[in-house]
């Protein structure tokens, strides 16, 4: 591609000019505590290290509780099980290289999963025989798979540098996520049967992957906005005909789906309440605010009202980020971002507003980036938390006090502590390293825990009182 001088230098003065338009439209700002939560190291999850957006990193996500076992994830490589509450051994269930030992497992023929995320999420299957698994393959799938597509390009919705406009879900090569059931026998992943795939678009892009298994058997799912940085999610992230920026209910049976929920721009894990009745997730912002969301379950199900959590152009022309209005902003690959036009009223009908939220500001940190992580609840590992999470960037851990049906709650920055008594500020200096990327999720027994992609350590975490 030509890139035009000038229109960079453009884009990077309307970047500028849109972040000091809004640097007064933000979040409280997150409030002081004492209470702390005791980090306990439990165990390490083996991890293939490759290229990525930010250098040669592993990359793993939330691990998984599946009747009585936690399922590890890497999304490079391989799936892992461990017996008990994650203290067994670690083995593999499938392992797609031999580059941590001979290659375990049957993936589907003809996908090409040599990428990032070549195993994006797994949820329970039928039984303990079964298990769901979603792909991410370079090539597009050959059989009788149904294939759902991105939005084709509307009027005006693309990328314009000089005189080169491009479709704004097609600057990088299109892949598709796959979702795959495999049956389980004698430890290993064997016979996998495509059931969907969905489009997405490839690079550092927003593409979802929150996953969970429904009582009926039907699989929820996140898609991202399947966009750069730079954007609100544009129609396509409103429009119930799309797939992106939706949650999604899918029919493992024949690959159909339904759509309960609109407006979500990246969320990375999906999780259930200690009662299994709440929907919790955390929505990656992109303008002025990280959101924490919880929901009925119920509500979330039933599709004759679709939920709206805000993200895309709604009818009004504006996203909703938080409780802020969003406009259009440049369609920009990271050299822009939308500003932040103004608040919303709390309650707004017709979405669902966060449960809590924070910006990118706090009074220790003016400068630093935040991408949420979370959330978890836990009344084993909790006296007095409702719901803690963190932040992938900074590392820190975050909580809130309030029940889980309330909006805007105040988030509290919590002090972590090693079995040695020593106190730090975040998961960042806890490993003494810059960046952790600390994602949290439930032990087998209830307790919460975290494990650190920069490296694979795993934590059970308790709340252990003002001091």
């Amino acid at each position: 591609m030509n890139i035009n001088m000038n229109s960079i230098t453009a884009l990077a003065v309307a970047a500028s000019l849109s972040g000091a338009a809004h640097a007064q439209l933000a979040p409280e700002l997150v409030e002081q505590s004492n209470t702390q939560i005791l980090v306990e190291h439990i165990g390490t999850q083996p991890a293939v290290i490759r290229p990525g957006f930010f250098g040669p990193t592993p990359n793993i996500a939330s691990p998984v509780s599946i009747r009585g076992r936690l399922h590890f994830i890497d999304q490079n490589d391989a799936i892992y099980r461990a017996g008990g509450n994650g203290k067994g051994q670690i083995k593999p269930m499938l392992r797609l290289s031999d580059e941590l030992g001979p290659k375990v497992g049957q993936p589907p023929e003809g996908l090409d999963l040599n990428n990032r995320q070549a195993i994006l999420n797994v949820s329970a299957g039928k039984n303990d025989t079964h298990l769901y698994v979603m792909h991410t393959s370079n090539t597009e799938p050959v059989g009788n798979v149904p294939i759902y597509r991105l939005p084709a390009p509307l009027s005006g919705e693309c990328f314009s540098v000089g005189n080169i406009c491009d479709d704004l879900f097609r600057i990088s090569p299109t892949e598709y996520q796959v979702l795959t059931e495999y049956r389980l026998r004698g430890g290993e992943l064997i016979e996998p049967r495509m059931i969907a795939t969905f489009e997405a678009q490839s690079g550092p892009t927003h593409h979802g992957g929150g996953m969970l298994t429904l009582q009926d058997g039907r699989i929820l799912y996140a898609t991202g906005d399947a966009l750069y940085f730079g954007n609100e999610g544009r129609a396509a992230a409103q429009d119930i005909d799309e797939i992106t920026s939706k949650l999604l209910i899918i029919d493992p049976q024949d690959g159909s789906f339904e759509v309960a929920a609109v407006g979500l721009r990246n969320v990375q894990r999906l999780m259930l309440d200690d009662d299994g009745k709440t929907l919790g997730l955390a929505d990656i912002g992109g303008v002025t605010a990280e959101e924490i969301n919880f929901a009925s379950l119920v509500d979330i199900v039933d599709t004759s009202e679709v939920e709206n959590f805000g993200w895309g152009r709604n009818s009004d022309g504006l996203a909703r980020e938080g409780t802020f209005y969003v406009g259009e902003g440049i369609a920009g690959v990271g050299f822009s971002e939308p500003p932040a036009l103004g608040a919303a009223p709390i309650p707004e009908a017709g979405f669902i507003q966060p449960y809590a939220e924070y910006g990118r500001d706090d009074k220790e940190d003016p400068n630093g980036g935040r991408a949420s992580s979370g959330p978890v609840t836990s009344g084993r590992s909790f006296a007095h938390i409702a719901a803690l999470w963190s932040d992938l960037a900074s590392g820190k851990a975050y909580f809130s006090l309030d029940a889980l049906d309330q909006q805007v709650t105040p988030v509290y920055l919590a002090t972590l502590v090693n079995e040695n008594g020593e106190r730090f500020g975040g998961f960042n200096s806890f490993a003494g390293l810059f960046r952790t990327d600390p994602r949290m999720f439930r032990f087998p027994n209830g307790t919460a825990g975290v494990i650190l992609e920069a490296t694979g350590d795993f934590y059970r975490l308790t709340e252990i009182g003002n001091n």
